[in-house]
């Protein structure tokens, strides 16, 4: 039977032409160290992965120069069992109050004169017998959850009928591991943009320009001819189509409307993409809740046994499916020099991200509202199922599926929230799959 979906409004923005934004900040080649840092954790071998695909991960270089200038961020607070409720919201709401400090002070630095090298850490999933040309998926993560995520979808997805010949899975400089690679450099206010340059720089410089079984851990950068055709051309040899999930939607969405001939198709995963204040209009100054919620969350545990048995007296992971929360807890955290456990993403950093949404987010309601997104590229939206809460406001996600009318298309998934990478996997594996089969495998060999 056949999803729901949203049927066409037309979406409206007064003073549209308004609004302004900066462009991306140049990306520069980086100083590359004499010695290179090691994968944090040695290669692996998923045990659900058929023969027939390869698995390995990779190191690339982020961004350079980076945007934001350096800060006294401040710490995760200690957990406190002894604290009430009321108590400990206070201490995090004004911890928060500082964060949306920092946050005008960044916006008034002057940019690009950072020069700290950050690395990105992606999975990589690559079949060993395809044709020369094949369809590459590329997934871009929500705040706060680690690339391993995204397996349960995957292994759901390469069981079905695709002609996909690669995946990768990037990882944000805050997250999982490049979080681990980057320990001590992440000390400044994450602007979105940053985060569309990381996606462009790997997009442009390093996605190898052929699919081959075999990588080497660090992805060598392509020659400048290459990378510069690409601007213009795209790809020769593959067909990129990018799966962005609420942060990683958002931003996959920028980077399409900055450079388009880079990609083919855009699957939205319930993207973080607002409907925006009035142009010049200030922010209210009440605190963030998604913020303050990211300071308040418990990140360190006795053992990974301890962690689950806390984290699944949340309705929040409640609703997870099991395989996800065990790939959040397998992959996204680590054992500390004490004998601990802990995320590898800090609440501190998480929060830097969700204080920056509505910035990032209302830049991509309103360039794709003045039609800035090519229309040759393919979008399908996946929302979750009505009667859940909405980004934004309700009524807002109606308005969002059709901020472009041309080429696009929308479907509801039933049971899920905002998380749908993470309750639905299966569902969601098989919206891809019927996507990239009606979009790509009756076209003749890619």
């Amino acid at each position: 039977m056949p999803r729901e979906s949203y049927p066409y409004v037309e979406p409206k923005l007064p003073r549209a032409a308004e609004y302004n934004y900066p462009p991306l900040l140049e990306l520069k080649p980086p100083p590359l160290p004499a010695t290179l840092p090691a994968l944090p954790f040695p290669q692996r071998s998923p045990p659900w992965l058929s023969d027939e695909w390869h698995h390995s991960t990779h190191i690339v270089p982020a961004a350079y120069p980076r945007i934001g200038p350096a800060f006294d961020l401040p710490q995760p607070l200690p957990f406190d069992a002894t604290a009430t409720k009321a108590e400990r919201r206070k201490v995090l709401v004004e911890v928060e109050a500082r964060f949306r400090e920092l946050r005008e002070t960044e916006k008034r630095a002057k940019k690009g004169q950072r020069t700290d090298l950050l690395w990105i850490c992606l999975n990589r999933y690559v079949r060993r017998r395809r044709d020369r040309e094949g369809v590459t998926l590329f997934l871009a993560h929500a705040n706060g959850f680690n690339k391993e995520t995204w397996e349960p979808m995957i292994r759901s997805l390469l069981a079905r009928r695709h002609n996909i010949s690669e995946i990768w899975v990037w990882e944000a400089v805050q997250h999982g591991d490049s979080a681990l690679l980057n320990k001590g450099k992440l000390n400044s206010m994450f602007h979105w943009h940053e985060a569309v340059r990381d996606l462009l720089h790997f997009l442009v410089h390093y996605l190898p320009s052929e699919i081959t079984d075999e990588l080497p851990i660090y992805v060598p950068r392509i020659p400048c001819r290459q990378y510069q055709a690409r601007y213009c051309q795209g790809f020769k040899s593959r067909k990129l189509v990018m799966v962005g999930h609420s942060f990683g939607g958002g931003v996959s969405t920028l980077a399409a409307i900055y450079h388009p001939a880079l990609f083919s198709s855009l699957i939205l995963v319930d993207p973080v993409i607002l409907y925006p204040k009035p142009p010049y209009a200030t922010r209210d100054g009440n605190s963030n809740t998604l913020a303050v919620g990211a300071l308040g969350r418990r990140w360190v545990w006795r053992s990974k046994d301890e962690a689950r048995s806390q984290l699944l007296q949340s309705p929040f992971f409640q609703r997870w499916h099991p395989d996800v929360l065990t790939a959040y807890i397998e992959h996204g955290m680590y054992e500390t020099a004490d004998g601990n456990i802990a995320l590898k993403m800090s609440p501190v950093h998480e929060t830097v991200l969700f204080s920056d949404t509505w910035t990032g987010g209302e830049e991509a309601w309103v360039r794709m509202h003045r039609g800035e997104l090519d229309e040759s590229i393919e979008i399908r939206w996946i929302f979750p199922g009505r009667g859940e809460v909405e980004l934004g406001a309700p009524g807002q996600t109606q308005l969002r599926a059709w901020l472009r009318k041309a080429n696009s298309s929308n479907v509801l998934i039933d049971g899920s929230t905002h998380l749908i990478t993470h309750e639905k996997p299966d569902a969601l594996a098989e919206e891809i799959a019927m996507f990239v089969h009606r979009k790509y495998d009756n076209k003749g060999k890619l």
